[in-house]
């Protein structure tokens, strides 16, 4: 009977799917033989749909129920489905296209569903007509056959699950209608199922790229009462802090806390992770050092009270060294005249020749002499100016030239130049009784390194 009812399908236009939509109608009208089910679809051929035989055929393939109901309530609901509509053929021929389920239903209950859509959406006119209403949701029979309360805590919920307001939700639903047709409970089941997923590929990565401890992740967050983003920024930032016992964290940032107080102490930790690294008693020392600068130098102390507590944080990471020796340059004019902050971003070496050269040429070579080594007096044994020069590369006349290699590099070369300061005072004690004595300049160890 199938082959007889495809044939017939493929007599009325139907070029594709013959063979499975007979088997769709057989299942859909079991009692019907085949004669039975070839009228039924030459009926249905013929009622007033703006559809050509094909397409009609196709929308029949896609709701084959359609085959069980009489032609007469068919053409009572295609009218009424028409009027809906606005009557234009193509608004119908649309619609049956998308939704020919619509024709099972009765047509006040089709009626009554759009209103509710219109009524729940809350649309602008121009989006509220029944075409746009049947274009949108046509897909989604579930909708057509929700109740008007039912439909309305749905949005409700959609607003709750993603929360947002209603509106917002409602507005979600027109652009996705498929918000809409799934019940709300699937949508939070995908959503925990996408969360617990995301969550998961983000502790691979982290795993991966910055081997983060999830437990002492955890336990950095409770130490350091601040949200978890800012510390995961930290655990990223500053990774050293996830090996160490979390005992001994919460103790140094328990005294951070005494010591500047709890909210500041939050913020210069999140500002600066490294002072969790660092020794309570240096960064005391650091504090200190800072307090004493502003001590020297009004600018710096209005800077100083001006910084807030990340700002602080920063400044207190810098090398105790640094702070030392721009303590004792603090009275160079050019310092004076610059920035605290850019003093402290700047490297060493770079302020640090400006203070020998204003030592230089305060002091008669003196602090020069230090840098290069000389002995007692200048001239004969090669100290003074000419020592600074011949150590730095510099043209004898002040201004030597930036030092090669980084922090390490200088640190060694300022100890040999120590000790061939402390070296050269022994030979110059020595010539200093043939010549006229000169000041001689402290070891640069002691002069310039700082205690």
């Amino acid at each position: 009977m199938a082959e007889g009812l495809a044939k017939h399908l493929e007599g009325k236009g139907l070029r594709e799917g013959a063979q499975r939509l007979s088997e769709a109608l057989q299942k859909a009208k079991p009692d019907a033989d085949e004669a039975a089910l070839q009228s039924a679809v030459d009926a249905l051929l013929a009622l007033p749909v703006p559809l050509d035989p094909p397409a009609w055929l196709d929308c029949l393939d896609r709701c084959a129920p359609l085959i069980a109901e009489a032609p007469a309530a068919l053409t009572q609901r295609l009218a009424a489905l028409q009027r809906l509509l606005g009557g234009a053929p193509e608004d119908t021929a649309a619609a049956l296209s998308k939704a020919p389920y619509l024709l099972l239903h009765e047509s006040a209950s089709v009626e009554a569903k759009v209103e509710a859509l219109q009524a729940v959406l809350a649309l602008p006119p121009g989006d509220a007509t029944p075409a746009k209403i049947v274009d949108r949701f046509g897909r989604y029979p579930s909708l057509i056959e929700r109740s008007v309360e039912g439909l309305e805590a749905d949005m409700q919920a959609l607003a709750d699950l993603l929360d947002i307001e209603l509106q917002a939700a409602v507005r979600l639903a027109f652009k996705v209608p498929a918000l809409a047709a799934h019940p709300v409970q699937e949508l939070r089941e995908q959503m925990e199922m996408l969360q617990t997923l995301q969550q998961q590929q983000q502790q691979q990565q982290q795993q991966q790229q910055r081997g983060l401890d999830k437990s002492h992740a955890i336990a950095l967050l409770l130490l350091l009462g601040i949200d978890q983003a800012a510390a995961r920024a930290i655990a990223v930032r500053q990774p050293s802090l996830l090996t160490r016992q979390a005992s001994g964290v919460e103790a140094k940032a328990a005294e951070y806390k005494t010591l500047f107080g709890e909210a500041p102490a939050r913020d210069m930790l999140a500002a600066a992770p490294q002072l969790l690294t660092m020794s309570c008693d240096s960064v005391k020392a650091r504090h200190e050092l800072l307090q004493r600068l502003a001590q020297a130098q009004a600018a710096w102390a209005a800077q100083l009270a001006e910084a807030g507590p990340a700002l602080l944080g920063v400044w207190l990471t810098s090398s105790e060294k640094k702070l030392r020796r721009l303590e004792q340059a603090s009275p160079v004019p050019r310092l004076a005249h610059m920035s605290l902050q850019r003093i402290l971003n700047l490297s060493e070496s770079r302020w640090a020749r400006d203070v020998e050269a204003a030592q230089a040429a305060g002091g008669g070579g003196g602090g020069a002499a230090a840098r290069g080594g000389g002995g007692g007096g200048g001239g004969a044994s090669g100290g003074g100016g000419g020592g600074a020069a011949a150590e730095e590369g510099g043209d004898g006349s002040g201004r030597p030239r930036r030092p090669r290699g980084g922090r390490r590099e200088r640190e060694k070369r300022e100890r040999r130049l120590a000790r061939e300061a402390g070296d050269g005072s022994a030979a110059g004690s020595a010539a200093g009784a043939q010549q006229q004595a000169r000041p001689q300049a402290p070891p640069r160890s002691a002069a310039a390194a700082g205690p």
